[in-house]
């Protein structure tokens, strides 16, 4: 069971170089952090302490930092993209939990292949949380999220492939249980946090889910 709260143990903060860049603020310092290529300069503007900096550095200019971290320089010709390769990475370093930031806004198939690494590690049994603008998209397989009870927040659940099957929405203003949501039919799109809900959740029973809250 997963919690939107962000408070995990062991957990993979990822920033990539999209344009919308949003949620340092949930980084701890117990987190595993690693930068992607030009998401350096948001690392720095931040100030934020990475553990590993990586890629091929086609989105960064200037010469490449020294310090104390893990430089990883990977070839402009490859199939993981930079992404990817740091996802597999954290999850080969036994992280399942992920925080990916500055990975939305930009172009679409950018975004999309980011939504496919975050997929990765859902079938890996971990969650990733991507952070875009006024908003997160969960990716996560199998599971049971809970969401903060906060009324009017907007959730939608979409499925990442063909279909999500045995789907229970609780606490939500239009409930659903053991359906099926395939991605022909956005039946999931626009729910809302009841006033009076306490542990709303999303159930999925078989599936990769995207669940995007918004506020």
């Amino acid at each position: 069971m997963f919690t939107d709260t962000l408070e995990w143990n062991k957990r993979c903060v990822i920033i990539g170089a999209a344009p919308i860049f949003t949620g340092s603020e949930a980084i701890l310092d117990t987190d595993f952090v690693i930068v992607c290529d030009g998401g350096l300069a948001y690392a720095q503007e931040a100030k934020i302490h990475f553990d590993v900096l990586l890629g091929d550095f086609d989105s960064w200019e200037g010469p490449i930092p020294q310090g104390n971290f893990e430089t990883i320089t990977l070839p402009k010709e490859k199939d993981d993209t930079d992404l990817m390769f740091a996802v597999k990475l954290a999850i080969r370093r036994d992280y399942r939990n992920f925080l990916l930031l500055g990975v939305s806004g930009g172009r679409t198939d950018h975004f999309l292949g980011n939504l496919s690494a975050a997929a990765y590690a859902a079938e890996e049994g971990g969650i990733c949380v991507l952070f875009g603008h006024q908003e997160r998209i969960f990716v996560f397989k199998d599971n049971v999220l809970t969401l903060s009870p906060i009324p009017g927040t907007t959730v939608s659940v979409l499925p990442w492939g063909d279909r999500l099957q045995n789907v229970t929405l609780t606490g939500l203003y239009y409930p659903l249980e053991g359906a099926t949501l395939t991605n022909r039919y956005p039946l999931g799109v626009s729910n809302v946090i009841e006033q009076d809900a306490q542990s709303p959740a999303v159930h999925i029973g078989h599936g990769t889910a995207l669940v995007i809250v918004s506020q």
